[in-house]
């Protein structure tokens, strides 16, 4: 079983569950849904690095969204 980000996170509670259908496990980038990652993800780091859409932040022309 192979997964990714929120995919190791689905594949290892299937793995948890169902030991016996899963003979191995590639995991990349694993995800568990922690207070702190969730924190991270919303709060302090990724909403930092890619703006909300419409907040005028990513606009090539910063002077346009504020007219607005």
């Amino acid at each position: 079983m192979f997964g990714g980000s929120w995919g190791s996170t689905l594949a290892l509670a299937y793995a948890i569950t169902h030991p016996e259908r899963v003979k191995a496990l590639i995991l990349r980038g694993v995800f568990l849904l922690t207070e702190r990652e969730l924190r991270w993800f919303y709060q302090d780091g990724a909403s930092m690095m890619f703006p909300t859409p419409g907040s005028g932040s990513c606009s090539p022309f910063p002077w346009l969204s504020a007219a607005t």
